[in-house]
């Protein structure tokens, strides 16, 4: 059984996120892995979370939604990320509250991939820091599956 401690390289949400999806993804007993006390590492002395930035508030709230019934330090984990990114939704710039809005309304790990990366495109396309050539690849792979996926449907269909 792993467990995964409280290390300096642990204590970004991010990576927590992405570790969280990979053992879900690929582990049918995905919470005999994971146990909810990683989590305490990201709350301060008096049980509070900390969180440096809204990413990693974002990060933090998509992580925690991959918890088991019951699991008390996810729940106040999802209550304090939801208050805190409510509280900042107004002063964000755009593309990052575009992002968080949709977070809010459906979190990122129960969202089908495809509509997913409808919604998406336009966030990334407004992103100073994009990368143009993984943009237009990604517009490219969103189309040619959406030919696909009407090919399909007409065949079956006719």
């Amino acid at each position: 059984m792993v467990k995964l401690k409280c290390f300096e390289a642990h204590r970004n949400f991010y990576i927590l996120y992405l570790i969280c999806m990979l053992l879900e993804k690929n582990s049918t007993f995905f919470h005999l892995f994971l146990f909810a006390d990683v989590f305490k590492c990201f709350q301060d002395k008096e049980g509070n979370f900390v969180a440096r930035d809204t990413k990693s508030l974002l990060s933090l709230y998509n992580a925690a939604y991959l918890r088991i019934h019951g699991e008390q330090v996810l729940d106040e984990a999802i209550i304090f990320t939801r208050r805190q990114l409510e509280a900042v939704l107004d002063s964000l710039e755009s593309t990052l509250a575009d992002e968080i809005s949709l977070t809010l309304q459906t979190p990122l790990f129960r969202r089908v991939r495809i509509l997913e990366t409808r919604n998406y495109i336009p966030i990334y396309e407004k992103e100073g820091a994009r990368n143009d050539i993984i943009l237009e690849f990604a517009k490219l792979n969103f189309n040619l599956l959406q030919l696909i996926y009407c090919e399909e449907l007409k065949k079956v269909t006719l």
